[in-house]
C-alpha cells in the first residue's frame, strides 16, 4: 500500500489485487488497523 496524499485525518491510498490497482481514501486509525493485518499475515504465512 502506498499513500498518494494525506488530507487531514485521511490518507488517499493505492495497492494492488491480482495485479489490478486500487484506490481509496481511508481515515488514519484504518491504517493503523491494516498495518496491524500485514503483521499477523506474515506471521502465519512465513516459514
Amino acid at each position: 500500500m502506498t499513500i498518494l496524499t494525506v488530507m487531514g485525518d485521511e490518507a488517499e491510498c493505492i495497492w494492488f489485487i491480482n495485479g489490478e490497482m486500487t484506490k481509496a481514501t481511508v481515515p488514519f486509525h484504518a491504517l493503523r488497523y491494516l498495518d496491524l493485518i500485514g503483521i499477523v499475515c506474515r506471521w502465519f504465512t512465513s516459514d
